[in-house]
């Protein structure tokens, strides 16, 4: 809402001077105890603005000291601005705020701007009439769909705080209670003082702790590992030596097949080592079948040898290399696998399958954040260096997305095995299947915000919050003590817990905004009989002219009632199926629910249509009593 005498001309861009006067011009009316002041500069402009209100006219004259002053950036805005400057003056991060944007105001300046053709052409006072008018024009039609508006947003309010608070606490299931502990002390701290630069910051990321050297040293390691790689023994070998190297010629296979899939290039030499690198591993599982699994799958049936271990190769060489069937123990029913297997390897397998499964998992995480510390060098540091620099960089982040969807199948061929070795503990209660779930390409993002989606909205895929063996999901430093983890996984904790709290407070502060609303619409009916009666009594016009005015008035005052009646009927009926109390104060007349019109009922059928579409595919949501006193 647009206050009387809060919009005012500029003279030569924003100045100081000019906006601590409008500002204060707009507060001389009514200042509340608790103000919040949200402008695009906010963090340069609230330096040295108590002082520069002792400097203002007397008449308009604004004492910060007078309230609890606190200043935010529109969230829109804060993208502009400096790391320290989007945590300390965020509304995302900063307790009492709900769900506020703080964009409202540009908004309107986008519904004043096509005045602009019509008031350049006026005189002075035309066009303050004109722009009054205009923003009345806003107020009033801000005020019509408020019952709407609030009502839609404490629909979708109630949905999400539960799910962000469910997600908020399986994420603080992952880590020890000791951190959990400190870091809450430490929210606590800094969101009591936010501006206290001695008040360390937990929402503030640290300096990425995987370096260019890191990422480069370890994949030099990589390949040295790759090249130290023999052949498969061919004697000597255990039942799960003889399993681990078929799970490597799996993984061999996928790597083809993915880099067969992506590279497109038509260079004769890189075509010739792909294909010797199909040749050899050919020949690895053809030696594979041929000498190691009749000890420990004796019931297969063995095909001819033929010219297995020559370039031609032999029955399997039919297809692809990547389509050569391992005949491992998962890839055959329950009873066939009675028939074909040793004692015991079927077990082991299963076993083994759950550690990939697992191994692939962190991995995976860890990769990912890699992406995410290689992403951000490149759009600080590497941006704008120069092609070489920018293509060095893209080629490094497309091999380690390469990896990522690598280790990606990894896992989804593990947990596919898991499921015909063991389908009890994929879906029983307390089995594997509740750690190991399925992991579909939405999955596979990092725990932060991307393709537009807000902070507020940010829903962590279910690989963050699954607990690791080796260390936390999140954590890029693996060497700490045990209840000790790197400062990343504290700033994500305390993010996930504002994105709770925010949408916890919208909850709380719409239904006590909609009593403000209904109050200020029955005081406003009240305020129009008032001075009606006031103005027939001190009045010597004719009677036809005292009836108009009483006429004028009560019709006013009529759809002001009627507007809260019906916000009212709409917002009961809401806080009925939550289990929200009424706030207290609530207006009398507005304290029963009227027929609903047909209109309205189809109104409110179609909002909840659309709010619910995202909580439903988010998963279900369970339900449960909030109360606002």
């Amino acid at each position: 809402m647009v206050m009387p005498a809060g919009v005012g001309d500029l003279q030569k861009g924003e100045r100081y001077s000019n906006i601590d006067y409008i500002f204060a011009s707009s507060m001389k009316l009514y200042v509340p105890k608790r103000l919040v002041i949200s402008y695009d500069i906010a963090c340069q402009w609230s330096r040295n603005f108590v002082s520069r209100c002792s400097t203002l006219p007397y008449h308009i004259r604004f004492d910060p000291a007078s309230t609890s002053v606190e200043y935010v950036i529109p969230k829109f805005h804060i993208a502009a601005h400096g790391t320290s400057c989007r945590t300390r003056y965020s509304l995302n991060f900063l307790r009492h705020m709900g769900r506020t944007d703080g964009e409202n105001i540009e908004r309107g300046w986008a519904w004043m701007n096509p005045a602009s053709l019509s008031t350049r052409e006026m005189g002075p006072g035309s066009r303050a009439d004109t722009l009054d008018d205009q923003w009345c024009s806003w107020n009033f039609r801000i005020r019509t769909r408020l019952g709407t508006t609030l009502y839609r947003r404490l629909d979708e309010s109630v949905s999400m705080a539960r799910l962000q608070r469910d997600t908020h606490t399986a994420f603080t299931k992952t880590f020890h209670p000791n951190a959990v502990a400190k870091w809450s002390a430490q929210v606590d701290a800094w969101c009591a003082d936010p501006l206290n630069t001695r008040i360390e910051n937990p929402f503030e990321e640290p300096a990425p702790t995987i370096t260019m050297a890191d990422i480069r040293r370890e994949l030099n390691a990589e390949e040295a590992e790759e090249l130290a790689k023999g052949v498969v023994p061919t004697h000597a070998v255990s039942a799960s030596q003889y399993l681990v190297a078929g799970l490597q010629l799996e993984d061999q296979q996928r790597s083809l097949y993915l880099q067969h899939a992506v590279t497109k290039s038509s260079s004769t030499t890189r075509s010739l080592a792909i294909e010797d690198k199909e040749s050899e591993l050919r020949r690895k599982i053809a030696q594979w079948k041929l000498d190691i699994q009749p000890k420990y799958m004796p019931g297969i049936p063995v095909a001819p040898a033929n010219d297995d271990l020559n370039d031609d190769g032999g029955g399997d060489h039919a297809g692809e290399v990547w389509e050569v069937p391992l005949c491992l123990p998962s890839s055959f029913s329950a009873e066939q696998r009675r028939t074909y297997c040793a004692p015991g390897v079927e077990e082991k397998e299963r076993r083994l399958r759950f550690a990939q499964a697992e191994d692939a998992l962190d991995e995976l995480r860890r990769v990912l954040r890699a992406v995410l510390a290689l992403d951000t060098h490149k759009g600080k540091q590497t941006a704008g260096s120069g092609v070489a620099a920018n293509t060095r960089m893209q080629t490094l982040l497309s091999r380690h997305r390469a990896k990522q969807d690598r280790i990606a199948e990894r896992y989804r061929a593990a947990r596919k095995a898991l499921c015909a070795l063991d389908p009890v503990g994929a879906s029983a209660k307390e089995g594997w299947g509740n750690r190991l779930k399925v992991l579909n390409k939405s999955h596979v993002t990092p725990p932060v915000a991307e393709d537009g989606q807000s902070e507020g909205r940010l829903e962590l895929s279910w690989i963050w919050l699954t607990s690791s063996g080796k260390a936390h999901p999140l954590a890029t430093i693996d060497s700490l003590p045990e209840g000790e983890y790197d400062d990343s996984l504290r700033t994500e904790w305390a993010k996930s817990l504002a994105r709770a709290e925010r949408w916890e407070e919208e909850v709380i502060l719409i239904p006590i905004e909609m009593r403000r609303v209904l109050r200020n619409m029955v005081f406003g009916a009240r305020e129009w009989r008032l001075n009606s009666q006031q103005a027939i009594s001190s009045s010597s016009k004719s009677t036809r002219i005292q009836a108009g005015y009483a006429a004028y008035a009560e019709k006013q005052a009529y759809i002001l009632e009627e507007l809260a009646q019906d916000y009212a009927t709409l917002w009961l009926s809401l806080f009925r199926e939550y289990g929200i109390d009424t706030p207290s104060g609530w207006p009398h007349m507005c304290s029963v629910e009227r027929p609903i019109k047909r209109r309205v009922e189809r109104r409110r059928d179609r909002m909840k249509n659309r709010v619910q579409a995202h909580a439903l595919a988010g998963g279900s949501v369970p339900s449960h009593a909030i109360s606002v006193t």
